[in-house]
């Protein structure tokens, strides 16, 4: 907001007076209870948002003298349409303001970042290499299956030597640690065509950027007067810890551009245009973001299969007739798509997405219109959108909606509740011209993930309830913390 316009509206604002205008209802936060939520639940963002929506009112705005107010929307019509007005000479584009700290670390010369044309280089650049026909490919699939194989081997040894020697055949185990190392094992080395070793992802580089990652959540709050952490000499250990690992991290994607010199990995496929700067930033962004959403997107359905073992078995039985991990074997199972429907609709992992109006405009739904001033920032709440009763419960889909419910996803049942593809958006990579650029592999990920465990494993949650905390991304509060039971001693 410009200084003019800071006078301009102060007095409205001081007056209470709503910039939003025509017949849907827009409730006013209050200044001070907001401010207070807001200063005890940074850490955990979901918690704020559980504050703002915690009646049945989808639109929400917090205007605070002096500043351009903030729009909360729940209504999945309103949030589907915004985000098809998103960039390309929409409306609206990306609000960088609510992430502008992780701006600090990975560079604002992006695809997260950039707006306008300069988005449009960046996305021209790499939708080739991670559309649907470069990743849904026997190599990829193969790929993706080796390596996983690989990575988890050791621990299927350890595991089964248990087995072996124990009276019992279950043990508990906390897998957060696991999967992420699987998961940046494929980034390093499927997507970029690095060469390196499980145990240096596991031990030296995936706890460097947990760490990078912990202080980009703290920095968004913690310091206000941007100071320059990383260039300061070190003044504690954490200090220095945190410099070390933020070297350790640059010395990452040192290595992954490096691959490209050997046309490795997705490279060949790549228009590298654009500046050194700006592809590292780009590296550094799937680095630590698809690292972790995609962590989030398998912890939480193994959590669900984990507390629900008739889908669980569902699931198993399809896993189990997929002999060769391909493209025809992920369409054919039918079950486990939905499986996996369901838990990016209940525990998506971008939990909102943000939003600036570029224009005065306005949005109509079938509830009524809302005018919007430029300038606007949003906050589309997709992860309260998709538990909300009203949209996704039992009046409206068959079953209740913080329900875990593949079933939800039956042709059938949408046909019975007169809904259609349009209203069954779970907004799990969002949706739009912006919708994440890594979806595709991040799907093939999963489904080969999730389908070496279920036939390596039968498990159950040891939390009978899930609770939600939030950073750059959901993930379970109380970690991944399952029982296994093997059924194999080695994947299959």
């Amino acid at each position: 907001m410009s200084i003019f316009s800071r006078f301009k509206y102060l007095p409205g604002q001081i007056l209470r007076k709503s910039r939003f205008s025509g017949s849907l209802k827009v409730v006013r936060l209050p200044i001070l209870e907001t401010i207070r939520v807001t200063a005890r639940s940074f850490r955990n963002p979901l918690k704020i948002l559980d504050y703002v929506f915690q009646d049945d009112q989808d639109l929400k705005y917090f205007d605070l003298p002096g500043f351009t107010p903030i729009l909360f929307i729940r209504d999945p019509e309103m949030i589907r349409q915004i985000t098809l007005e998103t960039a390309n000479g929409g409306d609206f584009d990306r609000d960088t303001l609510p992430t502008q700290r992780i701006g600090r670390v990975v560079g604002k010369n992006n695809l997260l970042y950039a707006q306008g044309e300069l988005w449009q280089r960046h996305k021209s650049g790499i939708v080739r290499v991670l559309g649907t026909k470069a990743v849904q490919t026997y190599d990829v699939f193969h790929n993706l299956e080796n390596t996983i194989k690989t990575a988890l081997e050791p621990q299927l040894e350890e595991l089964a030597e248990k087995v072996r020697t124990s009276m019992l055949n279950e043990h508990p185990m906390h897998l957060e640690n696991d999967i992420k190392a699987v998961m940046l094992n494929l980034l390093v080395n499927v997507l970029f065509g690095a060469n390196i070793t499980q145990a240096e992802i596991r031990d030296k580089y995936l706890p460097a950027i947990e760490n990078v990652i912990h202080y980009i959540m703290l920095d968004t709050v913690a310091n206000p007067c941007r100071l320059p952490v990383f260039r300061l000499p070190a003044l504690t250990r954490k200090h220095a810890r945190l410099k070390r690992d933020r070297q350790i991290f640059e010395e990452l994607v040192e290595k992954v551009i490096a691959s490209r010199d050997e046309s490795a990995g997705f490279w060949p496929m790549l228009i590298a245009s654009g500046s050194d700067d700006a592809i590292k930033s780009n590296v550094r962004v799937f680095l630590a973001g698809a690292l972790e959403a995609t962590a989030s997107y398998i912890s939480w359905t193994l959590l669900n299969l984990g507390r629900d073992p008739d889908s669980q078995e569902k699931a198993y039985q399809e896993a189990l007739a997929c002999t060769d991990m391909t493209p025809e074997a992920r369409g054919k199972a039918v079950y486990l798509q939905k499986v996996m429907l369901e838990s990016l609709r209940l525990n998506n992992a971008l939990y909102f997405l943000p939003r600036i109006a570029l224009r005065d405009t306005s949005i109509t739904t079938n509830q009524g219109t809302i005018h919007i001033p430029s300038g606007t920032h949003l906050v589309l709440a997709t992860y309260h959108t998709s538990r909300s009763e009203k949209y996704w419960g039992k009046a409206a889909t068959g079953f209740p909606a913080t329900q875990f419910a593949p079933d939800r996803w039956n042709e059938a049942n949408m046909k019975a509740f007169g809904r259609s593809t349009k209203d069954n958006l779970h907004f799990g990579f969002g949706h739009g011209p912006r919708v994440c650029i890594g979806k595709h592999f991040s799907e093939a990920e999963a489904f080969v993930c999730l389908t070496l465990f279920l036939k390596c494993f039968q498990f159950r949650s040891v939390d009978t309830y899930l609770e939600a905390d939030s950073g750059v991304s959901t993930r379970p509060l109380n970690k991944v913390h399952l029982i296994l039971t093997m059924r194999s001693f080695g994947v299959a």
